[in-house]
């Protein structure tokens, strides 16, 4: 028993210590295996710097559980009231509060529904093939020559189908601006709040880590529209131009290269995060110490 075992010349401290390391040396070291197995057979996260963050994440947010363990334990009541606690801990820290700020985020920064996104694009759909209609009678009015053989390559037809298409376009920036804008404040009242819950700290840098969080998305975006208008650059001209395409052009045509972010950076973001959380397991650290500093013997 416990008060056997500290009649010997050994702390209670160091029993649990002792205990609580050797377990969570299992599950860290089953979570960090698992994950670490799990990176090489999908080809690993890109660099290095990314599979230590994963791993310094995951043995932070475990040992900050095993350390609320310990610090609950050191209170002395019964092994129900303990287990009781600590449910309601997770409950709360996992799943209560994550909620809670989604759900906030979600009705204080409502993003536009997707039926009216696309209901949006199917009116600028029509809409631009109403005036492509008008463009196209125009064009066959001042070229009767052509009303009788006209094929979805003429020449000239190209233009009016990229006016089109350009319509569409415009409508569909300006709703992706609005949902853009409504996602920004969502993120940010979520990152102002991530303190609350150390499972959203942890969460935040873990998909940092894995190459998936919003930064990186954002990244994604830039450099994907960058390309789109350099695409534009490239055909547009000669589509209102009339010109027709040959093989000799092939090589001059713009090819998209992703860009990622530097591990420097990707650090940077999850030092906040990092920071906090450490501070919380050195936190209940400290306080399960002292709560088991005051256990004798004969408790």
């Amino acid at each position: 028993t416990l008060a056997l075992t500290l009649s010997q010349p050994v702390s209670a401290r160091d029993v649990v210590g002792a205990k609580l390391a050797f377990r969570a040396l299992l599950v860290v070291g089953l979570a960090a295996g698992v994950s670490l197995l799990g990176i090489l057979a999908t080809g690993g996260f890109g660099s290095a710097g990314r599979v230590v963050l994963w791993c310094a994440t995951v043995v932070l947010y475990a040992l900050f559980w095993f350390a609320l363990a310990a610090w609950v334990n050191s209170l002395r009541r019964s092994s129900a009231w303990n287990a009781t606690v600590l449910v309601g801990a997770w409950l709360v820290l996992v799943v209560v509060l994550p909620a809670a700020v989604n759900i906030a985020a979600g009705m204080l920064h409502p993003l536009p529904s997707r039926v009216q996104m696309i209901t949006a694009q199917r009116e600028a759909s029509n809409e631009a093939v109403s005036r492509r209609s008008e463009l196209l009678a125009r064009y066959l009015e001042d070229h009767p020559e052509m009303a009788s053989g006209v094929v979805a390559d003429e020449p000239g037809l190209g233009a009016l189908a990229w006016a089109a298409t350009d319509a569409v376009n415009t409508r569909l920036e300006e709703v992706s601006a609005v949902h853009d804008a409504s996602r920004a404040d969502q993120l940010a009242l979520v990152r102002r709040y991530r303190f609350l819950s150390p499972a959203l700290l942890a969460q935040e840098v873990l998909i940092d880590a894995a190459g998936t969080g919003d930064a990186r998305f954002a990244r994604v975006q830039l450099q994907v529209r960058a390309f789109a208008e350099e695409w534009r650059q490239f055909f547009v001209p000669a589509i209102l131009a009339s010109e027709q395409m040959t093989a000799d052009v092939l090589p001059d045509v713009p090819a998209f290269r992703f860009v990622d972010e530097e591990p420097a950076e990707v650090a940077g973001r999850a030092a906040v995060p990092l920071t906090v959380l450490g501070g919380l397991v050195v936190l209940v650290i400290a306080g399960a110490g002292a709560g088991l500093g005051r256990v004798r013997g004969a408790d």
